[in-house]
């Protein structure tokens, strides 16, 4: 982790090339907002790729409500804060925001590129944490897929 000015934290940039899922831990609690950043990532599968947060108690899987689409289709989910695909060769570019309320209660919002075809996914969400978020998942989770290109990192205030 390297703090970098007017209160920003970074964490260090983890492949994305393995694996169904990439934790980021130690969050302090009090962080206002998060910032996750994706660099050409991709899934071995058209499903969309889902970031979840928790707190103290594990990762939360359920009682999100969000939403993300490109130009002509959208994916709904429960179960994360999720971005759009709609190719098994879409990599993602971009950054989504996650930002506390107050309290508990979060709201995401992103927006990406799909690699170089001209097409973005944008969308946002809401969640309420049962205690203050101290971890984040990157994942395919329950879409199916593994992680196999790019970089993620994160980033909190």
């Amino acid at each position: 982790w390297a703090e970098a000015g007017g209160g920003l934290t970074l964490a260090t940039s983890v492949n994305t090339t393995s694996g169904t899922q990439i934790n980021f831990t130690g969050i302090p609690a009090g962080v206002n907002r998060i910032t996750v950043m994706f660099f050409v990532v991709r899934l071995d599968s058209s499903n969309p790729v889902l970031v979840q947060i928790g707190d103290s108690g594990g990762i939360e899987d359920s009682e999100y409500a969000s939403t993300s689409s490109d130009h002509s289709n959208s994916h709904a989910s429960t179960s994360s804060f999720n971005v759009f695909r709609n190719g098994g060769g879409d990599k993602l570019s971009g950054q989504m925001f996650i930002t506390r309320i107050t309290g508990n209660n979060w709201v995401s919002g992103h927006s990406m590129s799909k690699d170089t075809n001209g097409e973005t996914a944008t969308g946002g969400g809401t969640k309420t944490l049962s205690g203050e978020l101290t971890q984040l998942r990157l994942t395919s989770g329950g879409a199916g897929g593994t992680l196999n290109n790019g970089n993620a990192s994160i980033s909190w205030e």
